[in-house]
């Protein structure tokens, strides 16, 4: 049966354990069974060892990074600092993940979206297919932080802040809730620097408007949706999500309580129980009311 291989072997990459997935899927050629899956896994299992193909690449080690790029080594450098800043203000919130020298977090920077979209291109089964207007993604399967070149430098260590925290808590909850993951990421994208520490939680105009003008998704729904429901509402689900995280910190004793289970709780079980056992039917209206006013209130 090649799904017992596939699944296994996807299942050790998602856990980051390419050495067994790599046993599996030698296994399964032993005991000739082949798919395609098992070709693209076997693909990934290559990603995983050498990254992209380049002619020249730059590196450059950090204390929980190794960044590569097929640029300049100056770059390389900086988005180590940008890591690693943002790494160390991380622990407010979370603590620290356990810290491995011999698993530096990957990141490779890419000089075209071409190269950067050809090298996710045959993941797409695993991966997803990137937004058209994506400028960098964390891969679970891969373990790798990419990212390519933007026009604007500042944008880019953004994109870089963004994918860089779902990098950081891929080694921390196996699976949050969508909203949960992509609200924090975007709550992390923008610090401020005062008195030389980062200052998170800055406000995002554009979402507020946003939501403003296209209203609330409902509760009961929003907080469970999956991948393909929360891209397809586009920005929009990026915003809701980035107004909850934000509230549930910012506002009620009560709520800061509420997130700091999510957080505690979410490194050990299930998102579904987690979000079922905090968000009950009978708190979900003045969830949704108080998320409402708050949006007025920043508006």
């Amino acid at each position: 049966y090649p799904r017992v291989y596939e699944e296994s072997a996807s299942s050790m990459l998602m856990a980051g354990r390419p050495a067994d997935a790599k046993k599996i899927t030698q296994l399964a050629a032993r005991n000739g069974v082949t798919s395609e899956t098992l070709l693209t896994l076997n693909d990934a299992l290559a990603k995983v060892v050498r990254g992209p193909r380049w002619r020249k690449r730059y590196e450059h080690r950090s204390q929980n990074y190794h960044v590569l790029s097929n640029m300049d080594q100056s770059l390389c450098r900086e988005a180590a600092r940008v890591l690693e800043e943002s790494f160390a203000a991380y622990r407010v919130t979370f603590g620290w993940v356990p810290r491995d020298k011999t698993r530096l977090f990957k990141v490779y920077l890419f000089n075209t979206r071409k190269g950067f979209l050809g090298y996710m291109g045959d993941l797409e089964e695993f991966m997803g297919k990137p937004a058209d207007k994506a400028a960098g993604v964390f891969s679970p399967l891969l373990k790798q932080l990419l990212i390519w070149n933007l026009p604007q430098r500042e944008a880019m260590f953004d994109t870089i802040r963004h994918e860089g925290f779902h990098q950081y808590l891929d080694r921390l909850m196996s699976s949050p809730p969508r909203w949960f993951n992509e609200g924090l990421a975007v709550y992390h994208e923008n610090p401020k620097t005062v008195d030389g520490k980062l200052v998170f939680a800055q406000m995002h105009p554009n979402y507020i408007r946003l939501l403003k003008h296209r209203g609330l998704k409902p509760l009961e729904k929003f907080l469970y949706y999956g991948g393909e429901q929360f891209s397809g509402a586009g920005h929009a689900s990026y915003a809701q999500a980035w107004l909850l995280v934000h509230m549930l910190q910012h506002t009620k004793p009560e709520y800061l309580a509420l997130w700091k289970r999510l957080v505690k709780e979410l490194q050990s079980e299930s998102s579904y129980m987690v979000l079922k056992r905090n968000f009950p039917p009978a708190l979900l209206p003045q969830v949704q009311e108080d998320l409402k006013r708050y949006l007025e209130k920043l508006s």
